[in-house]
């Protein structure tokens, strides 16, 4: 079996949203889709079933399943033991819906990295080594348990989560970097588009 078919992609779509003060999921993406839908559309280039993590406007979902957190309140790692739970034995992909340069090499790299002698992929953060993008990293099955456990003891942190697993650990260039921005208020939201328009014009 391919790691594309042995991996289910998550697609966070719940959250607060409380810096942007509307849900992320259905901000208009410089494409001109939602960013939910452009997520969808990049994870479907590396795996063959994509699902969606959270409450979600269901015609903004376009069939996609939708599945709720695991506990209500408990941000991404509720979201992440639903993940598990339904890809089980498989891998779990979680992808934040906010990471509008996202591009299907930056997903790739991570399935590569697969192996049993890790519990997780998942790229550093920049100049923190020991520290990571948690909501775009591939989790082994096998840490359900420990996802569980955290989750009753309501102990929420994904750092704290990944500092407890053996993590291989990815040093992305200044291009993966960008695609692992992502956008938390109305300001980074137009700096976006900025950027966007700006790399268009000078291609």
């Amino acid at each position: 079996m391919s790691i594309m078919t042995a991996c289910v992609v998550g697609i966070l779509v719940g959250g607060l949203s409380t810096r942007m003060g509307t849900a992320k999921a259905l901000l208009r993406h410089p494409r001109g889709c939602s960013f939910a839908q452009n997520a969808m559309a990049v994870a479907r280039e590396v795996t063959a079933e994509v699902v969606l993590l959270g409450e979600m406007i269901s015609s903004d979902a376009h069939g996609t399943p939708v599945i709720p957190d695991a506990a209500p309140a408990a941000g991404p790692l509720g979201g992440l033991c639903s993940l598990l739970e339904y890809a089980a034995p498989r891998y779990a992909l979680l992808l934040a819906c906010d990471l509008p340069f996202l591009r299907p090499a930056l997903l790739w790299k991570l399935l590569a990295q697969a192996s049993p002698e890790v519990d997780a992929v998942a790229y550093c953060r920049n100049g923190a080594p020991a520290t990571y993008h948690t909501c775009c990293a591939l989790y082994s099955p096998t840490v359900l348990p420990a996802v569980k456990d955290r989750l009753a003891r309501r102990a929420l942190r994904m750092q704290d989560l990944l500092g407890s697993l053996s993590v291989a650990g990815l040093a992305p260039t200044a291009t993966e970097n960008l695609q692992l921005t992502n956008v938390n208020s109305p300001a980074e939201l137009h700096r976006c588009y900025e950027h966007w328009h700006t790399a268009r014009d000078s291609d």
